[in-house]
């Protein structure tokens, strides 16, 4: 679930870059749309994340605290000029939050065969994020 939420909430960055580039005439109805996937998305890791002990407290709080400056900032996007970079930040934060607290997983996992799967996991959505934002960037 987690690997849903990270991609969503990637799909959000992404049409966040496309929204500011068109000096907000274009994506503002798919930025919102996908604003509601995410939160969607949230919900369900939200309550996997809490109920599961993998995940040490740390992470759960950074996890929490992330998605709220999110919350708090998407209303700037719409309404108000917030700077395009301390935006990008915020949600690479969020996701760079999530790809560790899978890589926490790892770490503590005493099953060999699941750290080794999840090791290739996070390899794998990492470069995915790392591509996503130079896509971004490009735009």
């Amino acid at each position: 679930m987690t690997g849903y939420f990270i991609h969503e909430l990637q799909k959000e960055r992404g049409l966040y870059s496309g929204y500011i580039g068109s000096n907000k005439q274009q994506f503002k109805e798919k930025f919102l749309n996908q604003q509601k996937i995410v939160n969607k998305y949230y919900k369900k890791t939200e309550k996997i994340i809490l109920s599961n002990n993998s995940f040490n407290k740390s992470a759960k709080q950074n996890i929490l605290s992330n998605f709220q400056k999110i919350q708090n900032f998407r209303a700037k996007i719409i309404n108000t000029d917030i700077s395009f970079y301390i935006a990008i930040e915020i949600y690479n934060t969020m996701i760079n939050e999530l790809i560790n607290s899978i890589d926490d997983v790892v770490l503590i996992s005493t099953n060999y065969k699941l750290s080794q799967s999840l090791s290739s996991y996070i390899s794998l959505i990492k470069v995915k994020n790392y591509a996503g934002i130079k896509r971004g960037l490009l735009n």
